[in-house]
């Protein structure tokens, strides 16, 4: 039975099994006395007592007697008290829901052996209810009764309120204070709603009663907005007026505004009174709200639910009173609160709609700009949301909701109608684009763009919401329509009034204006973007050369009437306005994905290029000028003795950077409290409303804003003053900082300096968007690794530590500092923003123009303390900014407008979008451009764990790659530096932009500062002319770079830093310098300008080196600028003169005449105008007219940016596409990126010679590949127009004039003859390198003088390697071989990754390997390189040592060369 240490009773049950006895539990239980539970078990066990009791015990499922029965029988003394306190123990009473109350009760009273004598019960307790075990008797039993009678009918109630869409939280809310319908007062709340439903039918009641239902339609509608407006109103004075003599004997209870409101309602009920005032206004738009919604509910289903609910009351209670209780859970559950959330009704779908809607274009609009107009917008979207939201969340897909959706619907379309339509706000202000007024037109080009957008945004979304609620209104058989009746919705403004809205005719007439506004709309976009392009490119027309030209499907004609494969093409004019109504073809999949922009067919695509590439420009100059300025401040700088750059810094107590410049004020201090303050009171703001997650987005903000506006008012009395100047709050005299003085005073000069440089941040501030930051807010850009060191107040090693971990986070994780995802930086950080969750968070970063080194680093110790560094990169953000920002808007009208130009037939693009083929590869390429020159979306960026950019890990492998590759790669770089200059001397032999003599002369200019380039390496600033020349003009197209890496806080470091950093790339990058630099020297020599005097001088003669000065004369290093005004054509300074004469007469009139100035002109000046067409009746467009003649007569900023886009371009035909600006649109992917690096020159390579025939705006002519060409010649060879001789001749002799005459009477352009002599420069240079390496050849003698052996095999080797380069993209042989590396889809980062993991796996298992082993040690010899028994790895690693590698092609050249071509013959197979 048990042990010495626990004796628990055991018995065998029915089955035999042996079990626990239940009976000895019990007694131990109840008893608390081992001895008497062994007594008095023995008595329960007793065979003769049971006997003898059997017919009155009862007895448990073991067959044992229950301990209540051994208690009554055998007289067990147990007071009552003990034994209540021990069910009530076991049973779990206490405080609970109820449907968990209900549970343990039903339990016990069908189930315990004591439910003869004892009931469990439940009372109402707050929002619970309290268990209990208690006496068994029929007071007791009608208690319970009652609880669960109120609680059913309560549950009830709330069913048929839910299905309504009657908010049923004012049930809960009053049971927390036992207010007019809790639980307890459910009888009552059926009272008032079965009065609300005889009065939504129509009948007539008491006052009292008709009270009692406007009471209940209050508390139930207590949801909607219309409720929360009466309440606001209803203040004493208003109660006062409302109750008049009866105010002061009224018992309005602790919520006077809800009492006074179900009054007021009630007598609106059964329309007592007149509707004059505000209040009443809105009570009776309640009452109306009330019948529309109780009407939908019958009043025989309230009064069965209260005899339902007294039934199941009776039968849970008094069942358990009888012999055999039937009483069941479900009896009282079997009503629940239910919610209709399966499937939303078409009024609050359309309604979420609406919303969602208007609140992108909200975002959008805020986006191109945060003025009234987005405002505006946004007031319609919250008039809209505010509190139907969260009403229909709180009871969707119901007649209530219903209602609400269609108010909330009317209301935002009656106030989008209000906006468009003659005479209207967005009419009016598509109508401010005025295209007569030339002058305005071209001096606010940007703000017409601006309004074209906004105006484009808005019909938009007119339209959309239009055609949204027209389908859904439209009523069919079968088809699910808008419940509600759509011809006279009413809604209530915010003073009461109530406004009849026919929503019918509102969408009809905004259906008509919308169709009349878009027509006026994509009119002026049209003429807008026209005059754009017109702008830009300096012409209404692109002129064509005549040409040859391939006529593949012989559907045209030649002149002589004849079709045949090849035709001349006649020149001519082209007007842009039919460019950019139509394209004939679409551009070809090269041209989509792997040409640049500037070689877009599309001359649109290639205008908008040459734009951003103007745009460019202007920021780079803005940004060189900062840099000026920064040079002369940091020279001024040093001369301040005893002051570090960090000592400019703000710093909290404890040391730590505060992200500010030092001021009077501790501007971090003040932040920090600021901050501090906020996010208090915010944590206060969430607590004090407990239902904050059921409001929308919008009405949190809203309730943010009333709740935090008047504390904020509080906090800035106390710890701000207002400043006049800068329209904002200051710290004041308690955040005085008197070290700031102390500074100032004990440094000579420095004040002077301070203000200088506050001065240059100032006007940089003024170029972001209004409110980007601060004055005192210092650049946020991270310093150099030692600067993080340096900035942190802990130990050295630490410090290290931290610093090489951001370093390394930087480089493979997201970072304030990415540039090539584009950006979402506003003053705001999305942790700022209290209510923005995600969605809301992306909508704010549609099409926005990238910032950065605004918000505040996470980190401050990462924060560099280099202040002209910082500030420079800083310049350079918010002068592309500047610039872009002007041109923004004109470039996304064009995105409108090209979605409208047919391409490839009679379909739009807009069109085409619908169908399978989808919009034309031109349309597409120019939304990529968007994304990467206007946006800086260079690449899509993937973000897996941690932070981790898949791009970026992407990039680093590249990065890592071409260090392996390139780095001291001396025979590469040489290759790959004669491989530039064949190039560059086969464009000077092609004489189209710049010849022989050009390139002479752009040789000699460069190898004249070859030494001072050399002696100044490292250096960041190289001050000789020609060094200045490529900075003015961006040739290496590093100006960007150099701008954010500038470092001055310690030049003797950073240029031995940048010698050891730059030298491991020497070998390729100063055959690059050299390379890109040239073009930009010869096309500088080849362009003529004519000075004053009308003497010619070349463009590189035209600028000189300067002293850097600011206004006082103090100076910092050098700069280039022109010497003078010069003229683009012979005889231009006379007109220039002329031009400038008119203009002074028309700007100042020497006299005044009856009708007006009268102004005296010559004959010359008057038939200048004449032959203009300029009316002088128009002198505002007439003066704007002739300024643009005078500025187009000179050299000036447009011309500089034509030169470098020309250059530019002839630099990708002849050595690829390195440059950021002509990024092909394959790089914009992770992918094409990695596939696509150190693969650069093929782009170019492929274009200079199998280009199709186009247009280059760059250029200025048809240009197309040179090969294309040379096929073009051979066909004609067999035509009459050429035949056999002259085309040999255009083949063997381009140079000579006979060649160049019977190319052009044959139809050739220009192009097409330069073109062939580029390739004889091709095939001069191929077979020279052939005779090179034939002459070279190693010989078979034995005696022959090593030193010529090695200078003979250095020329046979370079010439081998120069052979494949000219022959790679000019014959087949050498296309197959090449084809191989351009096509290998393995990027060349995984090329590095598999070849160091091939050294890795060679070095760990060398240990372990046998010199027989062949995949660790040799087997044979080669001189020089390795001999037998020589480890693999070692030798693979001194293989890719920079430098080091090669050194063996340098000792053994014709080996070296042996397995060059081995290689590649490989590769081809």
């Amino acid at each position: 039975m048990g042990n010495s240490c626990s004796i628990i009773g055991h018995v065998k049950n029915s089955k035999g099994k042996v079990v626990e006895s239940k009976l000895w539990n019990d007694l131990l239980h109840h008893l608390s006395d081992r001895g008497l539970t062994k007594e008095f078990y023995r008595v329960g066990t007793d065979e003769k007592f049971l006997d003898s009791v059997r017919d009155k015990a009862k007895f448990d499922e073991n067959g044992q007697i229950t301990f209540n029965s051994l208690r009554k029988l055998a007289n067990i003394d147990i007071k009552q008290e003990k034994l209540l306190a021990d069910l009530n123990k076991d049973i779990g009473s206490g405080r609970m829901d109820y449907e968990e109350a209900l549970g343990k009760l039903t339990n016990f009273n069908r189930n315990s052996q004591f439910n003869d004598e004892f009931m469990a019960t439940i009372k109402k307790v707050g929002n619970q209810y309290e268990l209990s075990v208690v006496p068994k008797n029929s007071a007791n039993q009608a208690a319970l009764e009652q609880e669960i009678s109120n609680r059913t009918l309560r549950d009830r109630l709330m069913y048929h309120l839910n299905k309504a869409g009657v908010s049923v939280k004012f049930f809960e809310n009053d049971d927390k204070e036992d207010g007019r319908y809790s639980t307890v007062n459910a009888r009552k709340a059926a009272d008032g709603m079965y009065n609300l439903i005889r009065i939504a039918h129509g009948e007539k009641l008491t006052s009292a009663l008709a009270e009692e239902a406007g009471h209940f339609a209050v508390a139930s509608l207590g949801n909607s907005p219309l409720v929360d407006r009466l309440t606001s109103l209803l203040t004493p004075d208003v109660q006062k007026k409302i109750f008049g003599d009866e105010y002061d004997s009224k018992v309005l209870g602790a919520n006077s505004k809800r009492e006074t409101a179900g009054h007021l309602v009630g007598k609106h009920l059964m329309e007592e009174v007149d509707t004059d005032t505000a209040w009443d206004k809105l009570a009776s738009r309640i009452a109306n709200l009330a019948k529309r919604v109780f009407y939908t509910i019958k009043g025989d289903d309230v009064m069965k639910d209260i005899l339902e609910a007294d039934n199941i009351a009776k039968r849970i209670a008094r069942d358990f009173m009888s012999e055999n209780p039937t009483g069941s859970i479900d009896n009282a559950l079997e009503i629940r609160e239910t919610l209709y959330s399966s499937t939303s009704s078409l009024n609050t779908r359309v309604f979420r709609g609406v919303v969602n809607n208007l609140a992108l274009t909200t975002s959008k609009l805020k986006a191109i700009s945060s003025d009234a107009l987005s405002v505006k917008v946004n007031a319609i979207l919250g008039v809209a949301e505010s509190g139907r939201t969260t009403a229909i969340n709180a009871a969707p897909n119901t007649s209530l909701s219903d209602i609400i959706a269609l108010d909330g619907i009317a209301e935002a379309m009656s106030m989008i109608s209000d906006m468009i339509g003659q005479g209207k706000e967005i009419n009016n202000l598509l109508d401010s684009v005025d295209f007569l007024n030339t002058a305005d037109f071209y001096n606010n080009m940007a703000d017409n763009g601006r309004k074209l957008r906004q105006v484009h945004t808005f019909v938009s979304a007119s339209i959309s919401l239009q055609r949204l609620i027209t389908e859904a209104i439209k009523v069919l058989p079968g088809k699910e329509s808008i419940v509600g009746d759509v011809e006279n919705v009413q809604v209530t403004d915010s003073v009461g009034n109530i406004q009849t809205i026919n929503l019918k005719e509102v969408t009809r007439s905004l259906s008509e204006a919308n169709e009349y506004l878009l027509a006026e709309l994509i009119n002026k976009e049209k003429q807008f973007y026209l005059k754009f392009c017109e702008s830009t490119l300096g012409s209404k027309y692109i002129y064509k050369a005549s040409r040859v030209i391939w006529n593949i499907t012989k559907k045209k004609r030649n002149p002589d009437g004849k079709t045949r494969r090849l035709m001349v093409q006649k020149g001519g004019k082209v007007d842009l306005s039919s460019v950019l109504e139509s394209m004939e073809s679409d551009i070809n999949l090269f041209e989509r994905y792997l040409g640049s922009m500037s070689n877009n067919p599309d001359v649109i695509g290639q205008i908008a290029d040459k734009a951003t590439k103007m745009a460019n420009m202007q920021a780079d100059n803005l940004t060189n000028k900062a840099w000026d300025e920064l040079r002369v401040l940091e020279a001024r700088f040093k001369e301040i003795k005893g002051i570090e750059q960090s000592d400019l810094f703000e710093r909290f107590n404890d040391g730590t950077l505060t992200g500010n410049i030092v001021s009077e004020f501790h501007w971090g201090e003040y932040e920090r409290n600021w901050k501090a303050f906020k996010d208090a009171e915010f944590e206060n703001f969430k607590n004090s409303i407990p239902n904050i997650d059921d409001l929308t987005e919008f009405e949190k903000a809203l309730r943010w804003d009333n709740y935090f506006r008047p504390l904020a008012k509080v906090w800035h009395k106390n710890n701000s003053k207002w400043n006049n100047n800068e329209m904002r709050y200051v710290p004041n005299d308690q955040y005085r900082n008197y070290d700031f003085d102390n500074l100032m005073q004990s440094h000579s000069g420095l004040r002077e300096w301070y203000n200088s440089y506050m001065q240059l941040k100032a006007d940089l501030d003024a170029r972001l968007p209004e409110g980007s930051t601060l004055a005192v807010r210092m650049p946020q850009f991270k310093g150099t690794f030692t600067n993080i060191v340096k900035n942190q107040n802990v130990g050295k090693s630490k410090a290290i530590g931290s610093a090489l971990r951001s370093k390394i986070r930087d480089i493979f994780c997201e970072s304030s500092e990415d540039t090539d995802f584009g950006s979402d930086q506003t003053y705001n950080s999305e942790e700022e923003e209290r209510f923005a969750n995600n969605l809301a968070h992306e909508k704010e970063n549609i099409n926005r123009l990238p910032l950065y080194g605004i918000n505040k680093l996470k980190d401050m110790n990462e924060l560099s303390t280099d202040i002209f560094h910082s500030t420079l990169a800083y310049a350079g953000m918010a002068n592309t900014y500047l610039t872009m920002n002007t041109l923004v808007d004109t470039l996304e009208v064009g995105r409108e407008v090209l979605a409208e130009r047919k391409v490839e037939g009679d379909k739009s693009e807009k069109d085409r979008a619908l169908t399978k083929k989808g919009t034309s590869r031109a349309y597409n390429r120019y939304l990529k451009f968007l994304d990467k020159q206007v946006y800086g979306v260079s690449s899509s960026k993937t973000v897996i764990f941690k932070g981790i950019v898949v791009e970026k890990v992407i990039s680093a492998i590249s990065n890592f790659a071409s260090r392996y590759f390139l780095g001291g790669n001396v025979v590469g770089g040489s290759v790959n530096t004669m491989t530039g200059f064949n190039e560059i001397f086969k464009e000077a032999i092609g004489a189209e932009y710049f010849n022989l003599k050009d390139f002479k002369n752009a040789n000699k200019l460069y190898f004249s500062s070859f030494g001072k380039n050399w002696w100044n390496y490292g250096k960041e600033f190289k001050e000789d002319r020609v060094n200045l020349f490529i900075r003015h003009f961006n040739a290496l197209g590093e100006s960007r770079t150099k701008q954010r890496n500038w470092d001055t806080q310690d030049p003797k470091a950073r240029r031995i830093y940048n010698m050891f950093n730059e030298s491991i790339f020497l070998p390729y990058k100063s055959g690059d310098h050299y390379m890109q630099s040239i073009a930009y020297l010869a096309v500088a020599q080849r362009t003529k300008l004519y000075d004053g005097n009308d003497n010619p001088i070349s463009l590189w003669e035209a600028y000189k080196v300067v002293d850097n000065k600011d206004t006082y004369d103090r100076k910092g290093g050098k700069t280039l600028e022109l010497n003078g005004t010069f003229f683009k054509h012979k005889g231009a300074k006379k007109e220039y003169d002329m031009i400038k004469s008119i203009l002074s007469q028309l700007e100042n009139p020497a006299s005044a005449g009856p009708f007006g100035a009268v102004i005296h002109l010559t004959q010359e000046q008057k038939d200048y105008l004449s032959n203009k067409g300029y009316n002088l009746a128009d002198t505002e467009n007439t003066i704007h007219s002739l300024n643009d003649d005078a500025y187009n007569l000179t050299w000036n900023i447009d011309d500089e940016s034509a030169y470098m886009d020309k250059c530019r371009e002839i630099n990708n035909r002849m050595h690829g596409i390195y440059n950021n600006q002509d990024k092909v649109a394959l790089q914009q992917n992770w992918y094409g990126n990695a596939l696509l690096a150190m693969r650069g020159y093929a782009l170019g390579m492929l274009e200079r010679r199998a280009a199709s025939g186009h247009y280059s705006v760059a250029l200025g002519r048809d240009v197309e590949g040179s090969i294309t060409t040379l096929s073009k010649v051979i066909a004609a060879g067999f035509t009459d127009s050429m035949g056999f001789m002259k085309t040999m001749r255009a083949i063997c002799l381009p140079m000579t004039k006979r060649a160049k005459l019977d190319m052009y009477r044959a139809g050739f352009s220009s192009n097409q003859i330069a073109n062939m002599r580029r390739n004889f420069g091709d095939a001069m240079l191929i077979s020279l390198q052939v005779l090179l390496k034939g002459l070279t050849a190693a010989g078979g003698g034995d005696d022959d003088d090593d030193e010529d052996n090695a200078a003979a095999g250095i020329i046979y080797y370079f010439a081998n390697r120069l052979g494949r380069e000219q022959q790679a993209y000019n014959t087949p042989t050498g296309l197959w071989t090449e084809a191989t590396t351009i096509t290998d889809l393995a990027p060349v980062g995984l090329s590095a990754l598999v070849d160091l993991g091939k050294m890795a796996y060679q070095f760990g298992g060398l240990p372990f390997a046998d010199e027989d082993d062949s995949d660790f040690y040799y087997q044979s010899n080669k001189e020089d390189r390795y001999e037998k028994g020589d480890a693999k790895a070692y030798v693979h690693f001194w293989r890719m040592f920079p430098y080091l590698r090669s050194v063996y092609t340098f000792e053994q050249p014709y080996e070296a060369a042996k397995s060059f071509d081995y290689g590649q013959n490989m590769r081809a197979r």
